[in-house]
Parts: C-alpha cells; structure tokens; sequence
C-alpha cells in the first residue's frame, strides 16, 4: 500500500483510535475508495487459510476489515 506514508500496522490503528494526525482528509478519502464492498468483505471475512499465503493487497485489507464498523469510522 505506497499510497500511505505509514506502515499498515500503524494505519489500521490510526483507523481504530480516529487518530486524525495519521489520518488525513486525503488518505481517509483514499481509504473508503479502496475499502472492500460488501462481496469483497464477505470473501475476505471468510477465508480460513493460511494469511501468509495472501498478498500485500489482501492482508491490509483483512486486518483493515477487523476495525468494528470500518466504513463508519471512515466515513
């Protein structure tokens, strides 16, 4: 995810405390573009294999998807 000048680990947490010096109005906009639809997180929510087995793209938003109300938040 180069679009974001952070590590995801520290994005997703930025998500979960609405932590506004990460967050800005450009990469919360850039992250509800990119936020699953609902078959999207349906199939990622589901997934029961190995996580390492997932790509970069895959794994963020999985993590990204554990947020409770991840769109609320963002939106």
């Amino acid at each position: 995810m180069n679009l974001f000048s952070c590590a995801v680990s520290q994005l997703v947490g930025a998500v979960r405390a609405l932590d506004e010096t990460i967050l800005t109005a450009e990469k919360v906009s850039q992250l509800l573009k990119l936020v699953p639809g609902e078959e999207g997180e349906l199939l990622l929510l589901s997934f029961e294999g190995d996580v390492d087995s997932l790509g970069k793209v895959e794994r963020f938003f999985l993590e990204l998807l554990s947020v409770p109300r991840v769109r609320h938040r963002l939106g």
